[in-house]
This record gives structure tokens, sequence and C-alpha cells, in this order.
């Protein structure tokens, strides 16, 4: 799955966030990629049709079948959890 575009929102309180347009859509069986990869996925969330997945101070939402996340970062540790998240999303088949 490729990254698109990455587009910054404006934000508070020292949080870095942003919208991906992704190549694909987000599906459900994606999930189990990012727990293999220690990211913690919210169960409620999933059996209701949307990705909630954290891993420390990194955030990424969405629905599944659309192709937008949107992605929250704070702490000092951002820059690296971001390129984390991305090299995991685009590993993504």
């Amino acid at each position: 799955m490729k990254i698109l575009q990455k587009n910054p929102l404006k934000s508070c309180c020292g949080t870095q966030t942003l919208t991906l347009a992704l190549s694909a859509p987000i599906q459900n069986y994606h999930t189990k990629n990012f727990k293999e990869k220690g990211y913690f996925i919210s169960e409620p969330y999933e059996k209701n049709g949307f990705l909630y997945l954290k891993k420390e101070g990194l955030i990424a939402t969405g629905v599944f079948k659309q192709n937008v996340l949107t992605v929250k970062c704070q702490g000092a540790n951002c820059l690296n959890l971001k390129e984390s998240f991305f090299s995991d999303l685009e590993s993504l088949v």
C-alpha cells in the first residue's frame, strides 16, 4: 500500500496531526499485521467498522474500506514513531 499524500492539520498542545491518502482502502484483515508489530487495536472500534490503533504516542484512526487515515502523534519520539508507522503501512498488501 502506498501513501499518496500527507496533509498536515493544525493542532494544539504539541500534537502533530496529519491525514494520509492511501492507494488502497484499509481493510479489517490489516489489523492482524499491526498487532504483530506491537500496535494496540481497539476491538470495539474494529467490530463497528473503524480502525483505532495506538503505539506509544502515535494514534491512527480511520474507517475500514476507506483510503484515508488520520494520524496524531505527541512526544519527543514522534518523528521516529511516524516513520515507523509509515513503513509498516506501506508494507501492507
